[in-house]
């Protein structure tokens, strides 16, 4: 009898857990909706009047081309409640990303959206910065972007100045986003997010991580630990911790404008550097602020942000030992743009600028500052090298054109106006460093992309 009622029971379990399984739509556990999305584009850069500093002697190909691709996987179910939960997860198409395995994550979340309570999200696939950052577009590019930057898809005029000239391209890899993206909210480290509803047109946003450490999402970090102080200024988040931002936004219209301003506040505590004699923090904390709006009008759209860093990031004495000696200047950007868009076409421009310190002099307390080494470098410093500045002043011109539904041509005119007083300069110098102090030129980009 035992036996016959166990075998009655699980027959009638089995036909329940059918009937349940039938009534799915999608996957074996819930009815999940998979959603797929992605760019691809591919771009021809000319470049002229560069100084020709790559490490090739100086014979670098002035025409090239490079592309991009990525795909982003959507799974998603929605609850009775009108919760909706699900995972997705950005896969680049780049050889820099191919692993062994023929599979490579660059972003990835969990996330809960209801229209009621907002948003929550736990990975690394979006953070405050990313919500209402940049203000300053280039739409002549892709309809859409892996990157959040200016120019027609991130990083694009970096890529083709990278082995051609390597001077201006330290100043543009290192500062990129001063005055076009904070650099301090949570971006790639694992972290918390969240998003309000938006309420008369305002909304919300925070994110926090306890590690700065960037795309780190399958290990646990737990390390206080910072590096040692290093005499280049770099944005990077790895030597931080706790990082926390909020961000408040406004989308409206006034007198027929349409209007969509933001601001936007970051704080990050810096690690710590242990010694035998202690442990001190390695950095200034990072006080970080933003602000700017997005105006539309009879078919333009105008575009102006800031970003404030002052001495964020800069490195702190250390007890008994080196820190930065004089003055050190303080870091911050701006940028500001233009577009008309007519139907298919849209043209613009944009004017992007920046200053920070770059590099510093670490010495002993009470040292002299100097100016004496090995010149023409910004990531190598000079045997004594005093604070300087570095600043930059970025032009670009596009145009755009949509052929059809998500097919799009695009081309842009890029120049670039830096100025180093970090590199040594003397007459007995040849031109080739000289120029180091101020490298200069221009960039031709003209590409397609195809979005779904």
């Amino acid at each position: 009898m035992r036996k016959f009622l166990f075998g009655t029971s699980a027959l009638a379990g089995a036909v329940l857990l059918a009937g349940a399984a039938a009534a799915q739509t999608a996957g074996p556990k819930a009815p999940f909706t998979a959603i797929l999305d992605g760019e691809v584009n591919g771009n021809f850069g000319i470049l002229s009047g560069t100084q020709n500093s790559g490490t090739n002697g100086g014979h670098q190909r002035d025409f090239g081309m490079t592309q991009n691709a990525w795909m982003r996987f959507f799974f998603q179910s929605k609850a009775d409640n009108g919760l909706t939960y699900g995972w997705n997860v950005r896969i680049l198409g780049t050889s820099s990303t191919i692993t062994v395995n023929g599979f490579s994550n660059d972003r990835e979340g969990i996330f809960f959206r209801h229209d009621a309570w907002g948003t929550l999200s736990i990975g690394n696939d979006t953070a405050t910065g990313k919500q209402n950052i940049p203000v300053v577009l280039a739409d002549w590019g892709p309809p859409t972007s892996a990157q959040s930057y200016l120019g027609p898809d991130g990083k694009l005029e970096g890529a083709f100045l990278q082995t051609t000239d390597t001077r201006a391209f330290q100043i543009f890899n290192s500062f990129i986003k001063l005055g076009s993206d904070d650099a301090f909210p949570s971006g790639r480290a694992m972290h918390i997010w969240y998003g309000t509803p938006t309420f008369a047109g305002f909304s919300a946003s925070a994110d926090y991580t306890p590690d700065g450490a960037s795309r780190n999402e399958e290990q646990f970090v737990t390390s206080t630990q910072s590096g040692t102080p290093s005499a280049t200024q770099s944005l990077s988040e790895s030597n931080f911790q706790n990082a926390v931002s909020l961000n408040i936004a406004w989308k409206g219209e006034i007198a027929g404008i349409a209007l969509a301003p933001m601001v936007q506040y970051a704080h990050v505590q810096s690690k710590n550097l242990f010694t035998t004699t202690g442990s001190n923090q390695a950095f200034k904390d990072v006080n970080s602020y933003e602000a700017g709006f997005k105006a539309n009008y009879a078919g333009f759209q105008f575009g102006l942000e800031g970003t404030w860093y002052g001495q964020s990031e800069v490195p702190k004495a250390i007890t008994g030992g080196t820190g930065p000696v004089g003055k050190v200047s303080d870091t911050w950007g701006w940028s500001t743009g233009l577009e008309y868009f007519m139907g298919p076409w849209v043209i613009g421009g944009y004017y992007w600028a920046g200053h920070a310190p770059g590099t510093f002099q670490l010495s002993p307390a009470g040292t002299a500052l100097s100016f004496t080494g090995t010149a023409g470098s910004l990531t190598t410093p000079l045997t004594t090298p005093g604070n300087g500045t570095v600043e930059f002043n970025y032009y670009a011109a596009g145009v755009g054109y949509t052929v059809a539904p998500g097919l799009k041509l695009y081309g842009e005119f890029f120049y670039y106006d830096d100025f180093n007083t970090h590199v040594v300069v003397t007459a007995a110098q040849p031109d080739s460093l000289n120029n180091g102090r101020n490298p200069h030129g221009q960039v031709w980009i003209f590409g397609t992309s195809i979005a779904w």
